[in-house]
């Protein structure tokens, strides 16, 4: 169910089970509408509408926009207007997509890896990169063969 057909009720019955203070706000009218599930709303169709038009996320491109969300510079109308609008182009940037299906993990690995090594120092002899598993087969079965005393 997208965001416009559903109401202020249905938004609210998954928090009211946590019983926070920003949900009782919200409840009792205090506030008019949930300003940090907007927000989140409002960075999630950004950050998908940069990886499927350029492949790439700047985590501060819409950092502006996002502010004024935060702040409830946005009315709870104003809010579903832009998702309904942000909701149908983010269908055709589908369409035209051309990024793989499948994430390339060899290099995603390497470049955790590499990451890694850069905050922690080397650890490249602590992680397996590559497994042969008939040498681990062997290796149960020797370790097998000790646990019994064959």
């Amino acid at each position: 169910m997208s965001l416009k057909k559903m109401s202020k009720e249905k938004l609210l019955e998954y928090h009211k089970l946590k019983k926070s203070k920003r949900v009782q706000k919200i409840s009792s009218g205090e506030e008019k509408y949930d300003y940090k599930y907007a927000y989140h709303i409002f960075r999630l169709a950004s950050e998908a509408e940069q990886i499927l038009s350029g492949g790439d996320l700047d985590l501060r491109r819409d950092r502006e926009l996002l502010k004024s969300v935060r702040r409830g510079e946005w009315t709870e109308e104003q809010a579903r207007v832009w998702f309904a609008d942000k909701e149908k182009q983010l269908d055709l940037l589908f369409a035209k997509c051309t990024l793989p299906d499948h994430a390339p993990e060899g290099k995603l690995r390497k470049l955790l890896l590499e990451c890694l090594e850069m905050h922690y120092g080397k650890i490249t002899h602590e992680v397996i990169t590559k497994v042969d598993s008939m040498e681990v087969l062997y290796q149960i079965h020797e370790l097998t063969r000790k646990a019994i005393g064959v």
